[in-house]
């Protein structure tokens, strides 16, 4: 186990086949270079798995993501929307957001979702 900073990991470019980031990006400030830095240790033609709260606070549908002037609720510096694949796809991303509704999981999920990035 490693403690470390997503905004700037101490490891060399396409180290990484995949990548796991479940509920983490939410947490931090600059999102933007977590995602940026998460493409670069990712090795051409790996995947990166992402998982964020969608449509929380304010915006139950989640059309936007909002940012939050001072961290608000367990530690959140935004609300994220379904715009997130925006914001991966700027990091130099491939998207596909899994619904678990649309992968017949049976769960009570509501805007749940994984975010399935390829470089």
């Amino acid at each position: 186990m490693l403690a470390v900073d997503l905004t700037k990991l101490d490891f060399k470019e396409e180290t990484f086949d995949l990548l796991v980031c479940s509920h983490v990006l939410e947490h931090i400030a600059d999102d933007a270079a977590a995602m940026r830095e998460m493409h670069r240790v990712l090795k051409k033609g790996g995947a990166a798995l992402v998982q964020v709260p969608i449509g929380y606070y304010d915006d139950p549908e989640g059309r936007q993501t909002t940012e939050f002037a001072e961290r608000r609720f367990y530690e959140h510096c935004r609300s994220y929307g379904w715009d997130i694949t925006e914001k991966l796809r700027k990091a130099g991303f491939t998207v596909e957001a899994v619904r678990y509704d649309d992968a017949d999981l049976r769960l009570d999920t509501g805007n749940e979702a994984i975010f399935a990035c390829k470089k």
